[in-house]
């Protein structure tokens, strides 16, 4: 079942290795069980999936439990339908991810490591939290796009499995089966909306727990958030010393390389150099090296536009030899 696996996915990802035991329902003095094939299984759950359908209408929101072995995962998402926007928060081993997705605009992923903080504050926006990647097609409809499913993707993704529906004396049910080896329960309410889902299998449980109406997400700020491309751009600057250094050195062995054992000719390392500038600046996306002609080789470099700091090397022809010098 795609839900099983999809689980037993997020805690293998998550390196995660130790089991959970997941506490028995209540029992009901009235409750009456019925077994179901799994045609009829199919089709109660797809009774469900429209009452559950017409309550998440508005939007929802759902929090996860997976354990495998000693260490836990948790995650919590939501969905609010007016403002069409999601977050997902994904947290295991001391680590925290957050995502706010923007239906129809893209997705703003929260910044945690140090690099790329140390690479805002160079751009002189250490107030930015997010980077925001643009895609016009998120879609916060659909549960895929999320660390866990939605309550929708639960009950319809191969659910014909033959097992049993418990309805008890208040009128909630609960429908159990069997799917790849693990034991499924899922908790259905008084209204017949879906309200929590248990999977435990040898290796790995889950439980997850739902709740519907509309959520309030906050959109990042514009003062929060930096583009994918603008941060890609500062990345580079921040690394720039190295990838000027590199450009140089690998530009005066292919010179080396070109001439053989022979003397190296100065037209010869300015082409070689320059195809390694190239390179470099395809690999940015971005003119970030820059390259000038001197006697005897070339000049390359770059001038950081938010620190104002220049790197530069030299790279001259010397009879066999090639000589890099920072300058």
């Amino acid at each position: 079942m795609p839900l099983v696996r999809t689980l037993a996915a997020l805690a293998t990802a998550a390196c995660l290795t130790a089991g959970v035991l997941v506490a028995p329902g209540a029992a009901y003095a009235a409750d009456v069980v019925t077994s179901l094939t799994a045609g009829e299984m199919e089709n109660a759950l797809a009774g469900v999936g429209t009452t559950t359908g017409a309550a998440s209408a508005d939007g929802w929101r759902s929090d996860m439990s997976i354990t495998r072995g000693s260490m836990a995962m948790s995650a919590h998402y939501a969905v609010d339908a007016a403002t069409r926007l999601g977050l997902s928060r994904l947290e295991f081993d001391g680590d925290l991810f957050t995502r706010v997705f923007a239906g129809g605009r893209g997705t703003y992923d929260y910044i945690t490591d140090s690099r790329t903080r140390a690479v805002v504050t160079m751009m002189k926006r250490p107030g930015v939290r997010y980077m925001f990647g643009a895609d016009t097609s998120v879609d916060v409809s659909d549960g895929d796009d999320f660390f866990g499913p939605s309550p929708l993707t639960v009950l319809t993704e191969d659910a014909a499995h033959a097992g049993t529906r418990t309805v008890h004396d208040d009128g909630s049910a609960d429908f159990a089966f069997t799917a790849d080896g693990s034991a499924v329960q899922l908790a259905v309410d008084a209204a017949g909306v879906l309200t929590r889902v248990d999977v435990t299998d040898p290796e790995v449980a889950a439980v997850l727990t739902f709740g519907y109406g509309p959520q309030v997400i906050a959109l990042p700020t514009a003062a929060q958030t930096i583009s994918v491309d603008s941060l890609a751009r500062g990345a580079h600057y921040y690394a720039m010393a190295g990838i000027i250094s590199a450009t140089a050195r690998e530009g005066a062995a292919r010179a080396r390389r070109a001439a053989k054992g022979g003397n190296v000719d100065v037209e010869s390392l300015r082409k070689a150099v320059k195809r390694e500038v190239s390179g470099s600046n395809r690999d940015a996306g971005f003119a970030l090296v820059k390259i000038k002609n001197v006697r005897g080789g070339v000049k390359v470099g770059a001038t950081n536009p938010w620190t104002g700091r220049t790197v530069a090397y030299t790279v001259k022809a010397s009879g066999r030899k090639v000589v890099v010098k920072r300058l």
